[in-house]
C-alpha cells in the first residue's frame, strides 16, 4: 500500500499527497485484508440486489460501519469516497444517513480522461464499463444497455463512447434526488461558485474545506467517427427515454431531468469545441496507417513494464516484511541475551557473596582447630 501513490499513477494528474489506501493500515487483519471487505463489492454489487432503491447486503453494512466507527474512534469526521457508490448511494443513505455529495464532471472531459489513460497503458477505466453492466440486470435500463453493443466496450471507439455516455448520464440522473449537494467540478474555477461549495462542504464536515487548488484539465479523444447531428439526435432522446422508464410513485425526478439536460448540453458543447480546435490534429495523428498497431505494441510494452514494476514492488514489500521480522526477532534475542547476562551477573555476585560467607565462617573453625593442636 505505501507504494501506491500519486507518483506512480500513470497520467492521473492527482495532487501530491500521502500514499493511497494508507488510511486502511490500522484496519488490516494479521493475515491480510480488511474485515468484511470482499472483491465482489467492487463490481458485482455495483447495484443492491433489488436495484437502486434496494438495501445494502449485511457484509456491505458491516464494512461501511467499520470505516465510520474507525474515523470516529480517532476523533475525525468520516468522509467516504468511491466512484462505485453511484449505484448504492440511496442504499448507503438509508443505512447510515449523513450528507451525500455528488461530484459532477462534464461527460466529454471524463471520457477524454478514460481515453488518454487507456493510451497511457491503463485500460482499467474503459474496461470498468463491461465489468459493471453485466451485474446490473435488476435495472431494466442498465440491462438493456448491456445488450446494446455486447463485447464492444474493450477499447475507446464510437460504440464504447455511446455506452459510456448512457451509463454516466443515467447514474447522474438516479443520484440527483439522493444527493444533498451537487458540485460541478468544472465550475470550481469560478471563485463565487467555489467559495459557496467550500462553505457547504465545511458545514457538512465540521472543518474548513479548501478547493482553491483545483486546476481544470482536458485530455484527448481518439474517437473521430462521430457525426454531430447524430449525437444531438441521440442525446436529445435521453430525457424522454428516462422519463418513460421512471416508475417511481412521485413520477420522474425534476432534478434528475434537469441533470440529464445539463449532461447533454455540456457534452455537445465540449465535443463541438474540441472538434473545432483539435479535430483535424486528432484525425491526422490517429488516422494514419499503422498507428493503432503501434499504439497496441506500445501499450503492451507499457503493460508489461507495469506488471514487472508491480511484481518488483510485491517482492520489495516481502523483503521489507522479512527484514522487519528478522529485526524483531533479533531485538527479542538481544533482549533475551541481556536478560540472561543480567541473571548470570547476579548469580556470580551471589556466588561471590556465598564464598565470602563461607570464608568468614571457616576462619573461626580454623582458629579453634589451631588452638587445639598440642
Amino acid at each position: 500500500m505505501p507504494n501506491f501513490s500519486t507518483e506512480n499513477w500513470m497520467g492521473g494528474r492527482h495532487p501530491t499527497g500521502a500514499p493511497s489506501y494508507m488510511e486502511y493500515t490500522p484496519l488490516l487483519k494479521a493475515d491480510g485484508g480488511v474485515p468484511h471487505l470482499t472483491p465482489e463489492m467492487a463490481f458485482e454489487r455495483f447495484l443492491p440486489p433489488d436495484g437502486f432503491d434496494g438495501a445494502l447486503t449485511p457484509g456491505e453494512v458491516a464494512y461501511v460501519r467499520l470505516l465510520i466507527d474507525h474515523a470516529r474512534t480517532v476523533g475525525k469526521c468520516p468522509v467516504l469516497t468511491d466512484t462505485r457508490t453511484l449505484g448504492r448511494s440511496a442504499a448507503l443513505k438509508k443505512a447510515f444517513g449523513g450528507a451525500h455529495v455528488l461530484l459532477y464532471r462534464n461527460p466529454f472531459y471524463q471520457w477524454c480522461s478514460y481515453n488518454q489513460l487507456y493510451l497511457a497503458g491503463s485500460k482499467y477505466f474503459v474496461e470498468t464499463i463491461d465489468r459493471i453492466l453485466p451485474h446490473c440486470g435488476q435495472d431494466k435500463f442498465l440491462r438493456d444497455l448491456a445488450l446494446l453493443y455486447p463485447g464492444a466496450n474493450k477499447e475507446p471507439n464510437r460504440k464504447t463512447l455511446i455506452v459510456f455516455l448512457f451509463l454516466h448520464i443515467y447514474l447522474y440522473y438516479r443520484n440527483m434526488d439522493v444527493a444533498d449537494l451537487m458540485i460541478d467540478i468544472d465550475m470550481l474555477t469560478n471563485d463565487e461558485y467555489r467559495v459557496d461549495a467550500e462553505e457547504k462542504l465545511s458545514a457538512f464536515c465540521g472543518t474548513e474545506v479548501d478547493l482553491g487548488g483545483y486546476r481544470p484539465s482536458i485530455c484527448f479523444s481518439t474517437v473521430n467517427d462521430l457525426d454531430m447531428n447524430e449525437m444531438r439526435e441521440l442525446l436529445n432522446n435521453i430525457p424522454d427515454m428516462f422519463m418513460a422508464l421512471d416508475q417511481s410513485p412521485d413520477g420522474p425526478s425534476p432534478a434528475g431531468q434537469a441533470m440529464v439536460r445539463k449532461c447533454r448540453d455540456d457534452f455537445l458543447e465540449a465535443l463541438e469545441r474540441y472538434r473545432h480546435y483539435a479535430g483535424f490534429l486528432t484525425r491526422y495523428v490517429f488516422g494514419r496507417d499503422g498507428l493503432k498497431e503501434r499504439l497496441d505494441v506500445a501499450q503492451g510494452i507499457a503493460l508489461t513494464r507495469r506488471r514487472e514494476r508491480d511484481q518488483a514492488m510485491v517482492e520489495l514489500n516481502a523483503a521489507h516484511a522479512a527484514q522487519g521480522r528478522l529485526e524483531t526477532e533479533m531485538a527479542f534475542l538481544q533482549q533475551e541475551r541481556d536478560l540472561v547476562s543480567g541473571e548470570l551477573s547476579a548469580a556470580r555476585a551471589e556466588l561471590e557473596r556465598l564464598r565470602g560467607g563461607m570464608a568468614a565462617a571457616e576462619a573461626p573453625v580454623a582458629q579453634v582447630m589451631a588452638e587445639e593442636q598440642p
